[in-house]
């Protein structure tokens, strides 16, 4: 009957479906948990578990999403990918703008770090180092494991970085445009 419903209103069902609950582990500490389901085969695809943080970025203290966990269960098909999208959409909601980091580990999948998915995503670590290196796994199309990587703190959006001005411009600006 329900499905009747959602048909004639939006002519065909989405080919999954967020729902969230939260849990309250203290009176100031509650975690959102949500899970994503496929609608073609009803199963259970991933879950994040997030809360309301600070993230500490490069000295700048700014509110934020801390993603607890991540877990996808069905990988390579773009759930891991909405539900970032869903706690992106939750960071604006909540007057975050759109920010969220987490601590990527490579000890759940020892094998297939997740590094360079959230970097693909957009994320970016506190380096510049880190970040190149897993620019040159992505375009390699190499997946990094626990021994090329370890845990890492990645933030989203990134933060831009000043470009480094030519130094003979730098002298040229100073000589004679004072």
């Amino acid at each position: 009957m329900r499905i009747n419903y959602l048909l004639k209103r939006y002519g065909k069902l989405p080919e999954c479906l967020i729902y969230t609950r939260q849990k309250r582990v203290s009176p100031f500490l509650t975690y959102q948990i949500a899970r994503i389901v496929s609608l073609k085969d009803r199963q259970l695809k991933g879950e994040v578990i997030f809360r309301p943080s600070y993230a500490n970025r490069s000295g700048i203290g700014e509110p934020s999403i801390f993603i607890e966990s991540l877990k996808v269960f069905d990988r390579k098909k773009g759930f891991g990918t909405k539900l970032l999208n869903y706690v992106k959409a939750y960071s604006k909601r909540i007057g975050c703008k759109g920010n969220f980091w987490l601590d990527s580990s490579p000890y759940m999948l020892p094998l297939e770090a997740p590094h360079t998915f959230y970097r693909k995503y957009g994320m970016t670590s506190d380096s510049s180092k880190i970040d190149r290196q897993l620019d040159k796994f992505i375009k390699q199309n190499k997946i990094p494991t626990y021994k090329d990587m370890g845990e890492i703190l990645m933030y989203y959006p990134p933060i831009e970085t000043p470009k480094k001005e030519n130094i003979f411009k730098r002298i040229l600006k100073k000589l004679f445009f004072k």
